[in-house]
């Protein structure tokens, strides 16, 4: 078992449509990083929140690709995070975990952002995906994912240690964002961590970033992070984690359900 794990979240300015440009950015900001065992990036990291899936094809999937590949040999560490992804036809808001050893894990977008148009470009997934990953198990979503709380609930047959979002999440609703972000952790007394992009993106919506790391009383652990380019860094333990839900036995309690 490895009790400690350090996670670092890369909060950017997403330069619209620029792949390049936004492997550079990620680049230069990881230079003078901390060691960490995991780097998370933002939704549709390389391209920003587009509704033109098809102005790239699979193009900023694999160039993606490439890139994290590249990230995890460089920094030994594995590296989250979402493309734009063509399969069989289909646009996917595909979420890519890729560990310095060559696995590779895939999470398509459930829920859809409709208020953007999301729902007529892309199409959702349907099954959520469990990692294990240095004797940690992690749970990652994307985005809108966070308004959905049975979406991340816990269950005894497939408990997680940590809980992921990506995101390009607007400033103008933060407050749901710093709220539901401290909620998912404390009910599933599970880490939560959430990295989000800064800046404006190409309808002029501006993102305040707010990325964060919460742990499993909901207490930020990570630095304020409003409006600027950084990493933020936390170490998490897997022992604390363990003995506070043994000790308070919330989860215990839950209700049993299923998802339709």
């Amino acid at each position: 078992m490895n009790n400690e794990f350090r996670i670092n979240l890369v909060q950017y300015d997403i330069a619209w449509h620029d792949i390049e440009g936004n492997h550079a950015k990620i680049q230069k900001l990881c230079e003078d990083m901390p060691f960490c065992h995991l780097l998370v990036l933002p939704e549709m990291f390389n391209t920003g929140f587009s509704m033109q899936p098809a102005t790239f094809g699979n193009r900023a999937a694999h160039a993606g690709l490439d890139f994290m590949h590249e990230l995890t040999q460089v920094y030994r560490t594995a590296v989250c995070g979402s493309l734009i992804a063509e399969d069989n036809g289909r646009y996917y808001n595909r979420l890519y975990f890729l560990t310095p050893d060559g696995q590779e894990y895939t999470y398509d977008k459930r829920h859809l952002f409709t208020l953007a148009g999301e729902h007529q470009h892309y199409t959702a997934g349907r099954h959520k995906i469990s990692i294990s990953y240095r004797g940690w198990k992690i749970l990652p979503l994307i985005c809108y994912d966070l308004r959905f709380p049975v979406w991340s609930r816990q269950s005894p047959e497939n408990p997680y240690d940590l809980l992921l979002y990506v995101a390009n999440w607007p400033q103008r609703r933060s407050h749901a964002w710093r709220t539901l972000l401290p909620a998912r952790a404390i009910e599933n007394m599970a880490y939560t961590a959430g990295v989000n992009r800064v800046g404006y993106d190409a309808s002029g919506v501006f993102h305040s970033g707010d990325s964060a790391v919460y742990d499993v009383l909901g207490q930020q652990i990570t630095q304020p992070a409003s409006d600027t380019e950084c990493i933020l860094s936390a170490t998490l333990s897997l022992s604390e984690l363990r003995e506070l839900r043994h000790n308070l036995g919330f989860l215990n309690d839950a209700d049993a359900f299923s998802i339709q």
